[in-house]
């Protein structure tokens, strides 16, 4: 879920904003006990908002938004990361125009990462091939200790499923899924452990991507680890 405010008054009509307070609404209509927040931007100005929530909120896990072209060294990013209560990393290339798997690019946040043990979330669609799920496989390759989260289940092509079922570090994520059926087809092919339920809130209905994990055929231990069990565990809660 996207958290704080995005643009700029001299170019849109107005600012596009969410509270923790409106968040934590949402949660509570919708019967979720916990989610993830991002920023709006990979802007270090929307991180404070991101701090200030989690240590207010328990019911709140921050990640960090990060362009990894700014924080070329590690001790840059685990300064970044011990500013706040955070639990990972977002990357989104499409935004900051950068080839995910360029791994000199990538290679200290990564490291970083390792050495948090912190999960790396990675906006992975079909609107630009800037975070394939091939690119993603590179990067799963050079770091295999990190547990990398494909979001939005990398466009649901045939490749997102390749590339999980040969790395045991990448995990899908389902937001923005159109077909529950494909949710379900990664589920017998990787396994209920290997998939985690998102809203991807604001840009998309709480209730409708909650719906599609409801709606599977499956048992319902398996509907709990994608539905919070998963990331309980990947996240440390």
């Amino acid at each position: 879920m996207h958290l704080g405010k995005y643009g700029e008054r001299d170019f849109e009509e107005r600012l596009v904003g969410i509270s923790a307070e409106q968040i934590l609404e949402v949660l509570e209509h919708n019967g979720v006990d916990k989610a993830v927040v991002v920023p709006m931007s990979s802007s270090l100005k929307y991180m404070p908002c991101i701090g200030k929530a989690v240590e207010r909120h328990s019911n709140l896990i921050g990640l960090i938004w990060i362009d990894p072209r700014k924080f070329r060294r590690i001790d840059n990013i685990l300064k970044l990361f011990s500013c706040g209560q955070f639990h990972g990393f977002k990357l989104r290339p499409e935004s900051e125009k950068y080839n995910i798997g360029n791994i000199n690019l990538l290679e200290p946040l990564m490291k970083a990462a390792e050495k948090l043990d912190a999960p790396v979330y990675i906006h992975s669609s079909q609107e630009s091939p800037l975070s394939s799920p091939l690119l993603i496989a590179r990067l799963a390759d050079f770091f295999p200790r990190v547990t990398i989260i494909m979001g939005h289940m990398g466009g649901c092509s045939l490749e997102a499923f390749l590339v999980a079922e040969k790395h045991p570090n990448i995990f899908l994520e389902t937001s923005g899924v159109r077909d529950p059926r494909l949710i379900q087809y990664a589920v017998n092919r990787l396994g209920a452990e290997r998939v985690l339920f998102g809203s991807d809130y604001p840009y998309l209905s709480l209730k409708k991507e909650k719906a599609k994990i409801e709606c599977l055929k499956l048992p319902e231990e398996d509907k709990r680890l994608i539905m919070g069990r998963n990331a309980t565990r990947i996240f440390e809660l």
